[in-house]
């Protein structure tokens, strides 16, 4: 029925909205990676190139994932003695201080000492609050860590959580559907 979903879709809009103040608040990484559209042609020739604008609906989908994802690897960890989880490390301090210089000399303010995390915010900051400089995010985006995936728990720095996993829908990857087994197994009292 339609109240049902418009309640259903009001309540998870005031999810993401709290789901979104406790990601400013725990500083996660806001990385705004838009990729352009290609319309191509009977052809196969590029016709226009656009980039599509990030909408609400986009953030409920993403944070929504997110939560799951953390729900998974807590679900992991409380039951299991092992996992499989996706981490991502932070950034070695010469790497860290490199950038920080290479920002400084294209005219981003010196501030405080700040965490790494801080610090990363600022950079990407400095690069969107000027067009011209967006290219300079992929700078950035090359000194941060590959995220991998790990059986040991490490904080993903990038979210800024301690534990994450993926396990949401569509699955993607191995790893994606060893997540759903290993919750499975443990669901119905199985050996995984």
């Amino acid at each position: 029925d339609n109240q049902g979903i418009l309640k259903s879709l009001v309540n998870l809009k005031n999810l993401t909205t709290a789901l979104l103040r406790n990601r400013k608040d725990r500083r996660a990484l806001e990385i705004n990676s838009i990729e352009p559209q290609l319309k191509i042609d009977k052809y196969g020739k590029i016709k226009k190139i656009s980039i599509p604008k990030t909408l609400f609906s986009h953030r409920m989908i993403e944070e929504s994932m997110i939560a799951a994802n953390v729900c998974a690897a807590d679900f992991l960890k409380n039951n299991n003695q092992e996992g499989v989880y996706r981490i991502h490390e932070e950034p070695d301090l010469p790497d860290i201080s490199n950038l920080k210089n290479y920002f400084l000399s294209k005219g981003m303010k010196s501030s405080k000492p700040q965490s790494s995390i801080d610090l990363f915010n600022s950079f990407f900051k400095f690069v969107y609050e000027d067009k011209k400089r967006n290219s300079l995010a992929i700078l950035i985006l090359q000194s941060l860590k590959r995220a991998e995936y790990s059986t040991k728990e490490i904080a993903h720095f990038g979210l800024q959580l301690d534990n994450y996993t993926h396990f949401t829908s569509p699955i993607r990857r191995y790893p994606d559907l060893l997540v759903h087994r290993l919750i499975k197994a443990k669901i119905n009292n199985k050996e995984s």
